[in-house]
């Protein structure tokens, strides 16, 4: 797995974290908790996991935890805040005027969008401002 780039091994943990966090995201939002509990909730358990695989496999950074764990959530919670809130006006916006779906779908959209968005933003924080060389 030497011969893997980083975005390679990103996507990788990715697939990892985006099941975790996904899974866990529509498990909370069926079960009846709010949007933003459930993408919360979500995507704190997967960053979790996200910190621990980028660190040592996609990254292998040798900085310490107190060097980087600052910097990693606070590339987390605007990569969230900022991919989840287009995602959900997106999800609104493409209901309202070019799907004839219930609003009830707008939810399960906005939580695909937010997390496509959240992906790509936060690979790009990751690399260039936590993990850095």
């Amino acid at each position: 797995m030497k011969n893997i780039s980083p975005f390679s091994r990103f996507v990788l943990v990715g697939l990892v974290n985006t099941a975790v966090s996904l899974t866990l995201m529509y498990f909370l939002f069926f079960s009846g908790l709010s949007y933003w509990i459930s993408t919360f909730i979500g995507n704190l358990v997967g960053a979790c996991v996200s910190y621990l695989l980028n660190k040592t496999f996609t990254f292998r950074s040798e900085k310490s935890v107190l060097q980087t764990i600052f910097r990693f959530f606070l590339v987390v919670i605007l990569c969230y805040l900022f991919a989840y809130y287009i995602g959900k006006q997106s999800s609104i916006w493409l209901l309202q005027n070019l799907l004839l779906l219930p609003s009830f779908y707008s939810g399960y959209l906005a939580i695909f969008f937010g997390t496509t968005i959240y992906t790509i933003l936060n690979y790009f924080g990751q690399k260039n401002f936590v993990f850095n060389k």
